[in-house]
């Protein structure tokens, strides 16, 4: 989801305008709202300090605006957060453990599939049916050689 949609959706959730929220950022009012109206277009990109400012006003992490970094753990979850939104993710437990499932009333059947189709995918290299070259080809020139792909070229060897 693109900063823009993260900035509406937020905005919208915690009952500003477009205005209010510009202005609360000190931007004159009858620029307000179209300087905020363009960071939701995704026109114009924040600097860095205004992003701060936006979760402060916003009472939010400065991250749940924000492109998260995947590679820390902050980051991953506020992905997570976001295919919450996007796709119905959430967790569940399980005999102690937590898992990550996805509502079939919000995502599209062809998510629903591709997800099995990386799951029969992953199955095939637990079980040696592939090796691990061959599945990192499959994630890494995914759609390729996807069984739903209509093109159905032949595995390479790896």
């Amino acid at each position: 989801m693109s900063f823009g949609q993260r900035l509406k959706r937020i905005r919208n959730f915690r009952g500003f305008t477009m205005k209010q929220l510009g202005m609360n950022l000190n931007i004159p009012e009858r620029q307000a709202d179209v300087r905020i109206s363009q960071y939701e277009s995704d026109k114009k990109m924040p600097r860095k300090d205004i992003i701060e400012q936006m979760a402060r006003i916003l009472d939010v992490n400065e991250w749940a605006l924000d492109n998260p970094d995947i590679n820390t753990y902050y980051g991953a979850m506020y992905n997570l957060f976001e295919y919450y939104f996007s796709y119905g993710l959430h967790p569940i437990k399980i005999d102690g453990k937590v898992y990550l499932t996805i509502d079939k009333n919000i995502a599209m059947d062809s998510l629903v599939e591709s997800l099995h189709d990386w799951y029969d995918e992953y199955e095939a290299f637990q079980n040696g049916t592939i090796t691990k070259s061959q599945f990192i080809e499959w994630m890494l020139k995914y759609p390729e050689y996807s069984k739903k792909n209509i093109n159905k070229d032949p595995r390479k060897n790896g």
